[in-house]
């Protein structure tokens, strides 16, 4: 294995670079920061299209995937940088040709949640808490107002969106969001990467991968500008003026 190491993030090649792990490493909660934001994308550009890669996981080295995007960066002259800028990170997980896999750990939380969604496929661990707590602090999830639809339905998104619950790995399987739960996640993830994933073509992957979500492409860069200005010049003009 070979490893880099940023500041806030740690990448990881395994299996002659056929495995990339990009590893949040901001202990205790991966708060997902302009900084971090900022690092996972150059971790992306460097290995969303390299020839080798089947599989980028998004993982953590801690109890923790990430209690979301930080709430200091919520105010004026921030957020309508950190926002737009994780918005472009979550596009190009979507756009991204090689298959994306989160591994979630402990809480997955509002942008943390967000970011697991976006990729191809998301294992959990069984006590693994899940949910999108954004409502509760007067605000709310654009990437997920986008993707949920689409992805469980008009309720169910409302639900978890509208209440700010917090799920169970298990309550999220029921619904169709993670493709696996395990109470021995790293062990669950390896047998997946063993069984299914390294015995295939990186470019069959590829283009099997961009044909899935070509739907989910097209419909979030379509909508989430637009749930972004929204959030920008409505909601948080609303806590400027206050």
């Amino acid at each position: 294995k070979e490893r880099v190491n940023m500041s806030l993030i740690h990448i990881k090649e395994s299996f002659n670079q056929q495995i990339i792990s990009i590893e949040l490493n901001s202990p205790p909660g991966n708060i997902l920061t302009t900084e971090m934001i900022k690092e996972i994308l150059a971790g992306l550009e460097t290995y969303a299209n390299h020839s080798k890669a089947k599989l980028i996981l998004f993982q953590t080295s801690s109890n923790h995937f990430s209690f979301g995007a930080s709430v200091e960066e919520h105010v004026k002259g921030k957020v309508s940088t950190m926002l737009p800028l994780f918005h472009k990170l979550i596009g190009k997980i979507i756009d991204c040709p090689t298959p994306t896999l989160s591994v979630v750990k402990g809480a997955c939380l509002g942008g943390g949640l967000e970011l697991a969604l976006s990729c191809s496929m998301i294992i959990a661990d069984e006590n693994a808490k899940l949910g999108l707590p954004e409502i509760t602090l007067g605000v709310f999830p654009p990437v997920a107002a986008c993707l949920l639809p689409m992805m469980v339905g008009n309720g169910r998104a409302a639900q978890m969106i509208l209440t700010g619950e917090r799920f169970t790995s298990n309550d999220l399987f029921q619904m169709g969001l993670l493709h696996h739960v395990s109470p021995l996640v790293d062990k669950s993830v390896e047998d997946f990467i063993t069984k299914h994933i390294l015995p295939k073509s990186a470019s069959s992957l590829k283009l099997a991968n961009l044909a899935t979500r070509f739907q989910l492409k097209e419909k979030y860069h379509h909508v989430i500008s637009h749930l972004e200005s929204f959030y920008l010049n409505n909601l948080m003009s609303k806590y400027y003026a206050n």
